[in-house]
């Protein structure tokens, strides 16, 4: 698994990062962490676009994107 971790980055950067990843390995498990509910969703909607499955998790303030 390929870990982005973009908390604290604004929109776009947190949906950039983990498209570029995703570019770059596209059979890779990716794993996005941001603090932030716009990013949670534009990289949730990326991996759904993707048609791939995406599993949303939160800890404390952070948000997990796993995109399979």
């Amino acid at each position: 698994m390929i870990q982005v971790d973009a908390r604290g980055l604004s929109c776009p950067e947190p949906l950039l990062r983990t498209k570029e990843v995703l570019d770059e390995y596209p059979n890779e498990v990716v794993q996005t962490i941001v603090s932030d509910v716009n990013a949670r969703e534009n990289v949730k909607n990326l991996g759904l676009r993707r048609r791939k499955d995406v599993e949303v998790k939160q800890e404390g303030q952070d948000f997990y994107i796993t995109i399979k």
